[in-house]
């Protein structure tokens, strides 16, 4: 949970054991509501962060929720999954309510109507249903083509409905007439996330380009006025405040983003996935909540004496699970405190990027395989290359013996090399993939024969 007006973290919400996916308020600002790959929902108090339930039905990774607009009684939290369904429950009682069969592909997007009445669905099948949610049945089918719907948002007044999909467009609907009334192109990705202005007049829209878009309407016309562009990738959670001040943007980059759109720039950046804004919000204050999923709780600094400044394609924790190692393309090896998320140590020597790292059995040892061509193993204490061992081809992926006297390298020319620890020499060459085929992977028997 973040402070809006201060950018700081105010809590952290511990209880799924997976990546979180959804987040999502209740319209009174209470309760927050959270869905991941652990296939539940949890329920907690936006004041005190405990978790008041635990709901379980979904037999796949929860995507999407919903909570109704106030008033709207009779009606409870919505939520969509990769089991194809829409289940809507009793956050009191924890208990399921109804159970809406979407379709085989997974429900990506959910979004109430402001009545309470309806319950807008998109999914893996490029369809957005429209349900009477009292009667549990379809209403009205949408057929948007062009691959999933990732998302949808009716208008404040409830007339519209938009829904954004794999096609890069923003799609504005007459749906009680089944009718498309508005196209709008701009995105040079996927539009993965929308949220309406309180008056209607303005979309927010994010996108797998890496951009936030809004859209104005003037005179009935939907035109783009800002493009923000600042996110490292994919743009997966937008929302404006209710004021209509600012816009909160959360991406894969493992960023949530503050934007001030009367100054037109970035006011914060905290990391996270996923936002939703608190109800209540007006304009810097209130909470904005952010999903995580399978990232460190803690921030890891950006700057160059902390973090890698290219992708990171190795990670391996030491046998007691005190330290993280992560090899990047930026040709370092960092170890990091795994409590405080601190980087401790920056092992340097490969000349090219660092495809895989692997902590011998008893934490003393590293190895490292590069695209360079070569492995070093480090000595964990004092980060000091003990030696350099040469591949046949780009090193991408390394795994010790159980007994940490062998080191197996899988390597770009199709062939699996075993090293002798002690001697730092190589002494089988397996071959048997096919040629022009890279080892990826690989894993030791318990044993180790």
């Amino acid at each position: 949970m973040w402070e809006a007006a201060t950018c700081q973290c105010s809590a952290v919400l511990h209880g799924h054991e997976g990546a979180v996916h959804a987040v999502t308020f209740r319209t009174d600002g209470r309760q927050l509501a959270t869905g991941g790959a652990d296939t539940t929902l949890r329920i907690w108090d936006a004041a005190t962060g405990q978790c008041t339930a635990a709901l379980q039905g979904h037999n796949a990774s929860v995507t999407c929720l919903a909570f109704p607009p106030a008033g709207a009684a009779g009606q409870g939290l919505a939520s969509g999954s990769h089991d194809g369904t829409v289940r809507m429950w009793d956050t009191d009682t924890g208990g399921c309510t109804a159970v809406l069969q979407h379709g085989q592909e997974a429900v990506h997007a959910l979004s109430y109507h402001p009545s309470g009445r309806w319950l807008a669905s998109g999914g893996g099948d490029g369809v957005v249903r429209v349900w009477e949610v009292a009667a549990g049945r379809s209403h009205a089918e949408l057929a948007v083509g062009g691959g999933p719907v990732f998302c949808v948002a009716f208008s404040p007044d409830g007339a519209e409905l938009a829904t954004g999909g794999q096609d890069g467009q923003v799609r504005l609907w007459d749906w009680d007439a089944k009718q498309c009334t508005a196209l709008l192109r701009g995105h040079e990705g996927a539009v993965l996330c929308l949220s309406y202005g309180s008056d209607g007049t303005r979309i927010a829209s994010g996108s797998g380009d890496k951009a936030v878009r809004l859209w104005c309407r003037t005179s009935g016309v939907w035109a783009c006025t800002s493009t923000l562009q600042g996110h490292g990738w994919g743009v997966n959670g937008v929302a404006i405040s209710p004021d209509g001040r600012q816009v909160a943007s959360g991406s894969r980059d493992t960023m949530v983003r503050l934007w001030d759109l009367e100054a037109g720039d970035m006011r914060g950046d905290k990391a996270a996935a996923t936002v939703a804004a608190a109800p209540d919000a007006a304009g810097a204050s209130g909470a904005v909540a952010a999903a995580v999923g399978q990232l460190l709780q803690q921030q890891v600094p950006s700057s160059s004496d902390q973090g890698h400044t290219d992708v990171v394609y190795g990670v391996s924790y030491s046998p007691d699970g005190a330290l993280l190692a992560s090899g990047g393309l930026d040709g370092t090896v960092r170890l990091w405190d795994a409590g405080s998320g601190c980087c401790t140590a920056v092992l340097r020597g490969h000349s090219k990027g660092v495809s895989a790292v692997a902590f011998g059995p008893g934490g003393r040892l590293l190895a490292s395989g590069s695209r360079d061509s070569t492995l070093r193993l480090w000595e964990v204490g004092s980060g000091r290359c003990t030696a350099e061992l040469q591949a046949g081809g780009q090193v991408f992926s390394v795994a010790f013996r159980p007994d940490g006297k062998q080191l197996a390298a899988g390597c770009g020319d199709a062939a699996v090399r075993l090293y002798d620890v002690g001697k730092a020499q190589c002494t089988i060459v397996l071959q048997g993939h096919g040629a022009g085929n890279a080892v990826y992977c690989l894993a030791y028997s318990p044993n180790g024969k």
